[in-house]
């Protein structure tokens, strides 16, 4: 007999165990143990929360997840709830126990005050069963420095490398600045300390003052001392505008002499093919994607800025069985660059399952591509109306969970 409940201390380190077998940790179980990391399991105080299975008074099944306003879509506050740590004993499998934990904790996700999850998704097949849509994809270009093409840089812009984690501030309201390109999911601090304490993580600045960043890695492919095993990692690129870039790419540039090759991590916007001399060039991979739901759908439409050309109203009745909450019929409104929305009686223009909303609420495909795929089912005029509420704005910035 399987029991849903929400995950306590008592179960971590069950749980721990569960989680380094399915994912097929390397790590000795042991030094998993002491990484700080894992201490975020179910600590309220951290804002984490997990839902697990039990058999037998035993955990089998884990579903994770955090909650967290530092967020943005169409550049305004959005509290989102972001799944992790999926997973189930083999043995456990097929019984339909993450069904079960996603029941409860889609609710659970509600009362903490989030309008929208976002995971990280193994296969994205799995969870669109749960209402989830792609709305992101992300590159991994790899080069060598003989790819890099001659070009000019902004004289005054000069780097340093940060050693200090209280700068984590200034490198938030870099990345934020961002949210020009489209919705953003940001680092925690946590996250910040760790580059920082890696180091090789720098700032620009145009006089002195803060206007772009870049994180460098190495790894080696074997255990040669010579430069030319090594492998450049760049990551966490942003700039506050686009002629800070080619600094970033000058940085690139200086890191990967003598080096074996560059892969950089990056959102699909990012001009680096621009700066190599083939574009054929560099090889590039998608690095990983994120998926979205709506959780909370009355509480995501009043968190959005409305574009100027969205003027017209559409009806629509959302058919949800994971968050019931959601199952009504709204008119949406655009006012002054809101939107407002109201349960309404009326005749609705579009029916939609939470798979088919989050599609268009997650901004990657046309509303009106999505009509001609048969995706959702509804006239063309109401297609444009909603394309226009709902833009495209896909999730441009990647961290896995």
């Amino acid at each position: 007999m399987y029991e849903i409940c929400e995950g306590t201390e008592a179960d971590w380190d069950s749980v721990l165990r569960l989680l380094w077998k399915a994912f097929k940790a390397t790590t000795d179980l042991e030094v998993l143990r002491k990484n700080p990391l894992t201490k975020l399991w179910a600590n309220e105080k951290q804002d984490q929360w997990a839902y697990i299975a039990k058999y037998n008074g035993k955990p089998v099944a884990n579903l994770s997840f955090f909650t967290t306003t530092n967020d943005m879509i169409r550049e305004r506050p959005l509290p989102i709830a972001g799944v992790w740590g999926v997973a189930t004993f083999p043995e456990h499998r097929r019984r339909g126990l993450v069904k079960k934990i996603f029941q409860k904790a889609f609710p659970g996700m509600r009362e903490k005050g989030a309008v929208l999850s976002v995971l990280d998704p193994f296969l994205v097949e799995f969870y669109e069963k749960f209402g989830y849509a792609l709305a992101e994809t992300r590159i991994r270009h790899e080069f060598r420095y003989q790819d890099i093409k001659s070009f000019s840089t902004d004289g005054e812009i000069t780097s340093r490398e940060i050693d200090d984690p209280m700068e984590f501030a200034t490198l938030t309201k870099i990345q934020k600045s961002m949210a020009r390109f489209g919705s953003r999911i940001f680092h925690f601090r946590r996250d910040y300390d760790s580059m920082i304490k890696s180091g090789n993580f720098h700032v620009l600045e145009r006089k002195s003052k803060p206007v772009g960043m870049v994180k460098f890695d190495f790894n080696r492919l074997s255990a040669s001392e010579d430069n030319e095993d090594l492998v450049l990692r760049v990551s966490s690129a942003a700039f506050v505008s686009d002629d800070v870039f080619p600094a970033i790419m000058e940085l690139v540039a200086n890191y990967s002499i003598n080096i074996h090759h560059v892969t950089w991590w990056c959102d699909v916007q990012l001009p680096v093919q621009n700066y190599l001399r083939d574009v054929w060039a560099p090889k590039s991979f998608l690095g990983g994607s994120m998926m979205m739901r709506v959780i909370d759908f009355e509480g995501y439409c009043r968190s959005l800025r409305v574009p100027k050309d969205a003027s017209e109203s559409v009806v629509v009745k959302i058919v949800d069985d994971y968050c019931p909450w959601n199952e009504s019929t709204y008119q949406l409104t655009p006012a002054d660059g809101n939107l407002n929305i109201e349960i309404t009686t009326k005749r609705p223009d579009v029916t939609l399952s939470p798979l088919a909303l989050s599609k268009i609420v997650s901004g990657r495909i046309e509303v009106s591509l999505l009509r001609s795929l048969g995706e959702i089912q509804c006239s063309a005029k109401t297609a444009d109306r909603l394309g226009r509420i709902f833009p495209l704005d896909n999730f441009m910035s990647y961290r896995r969970f």
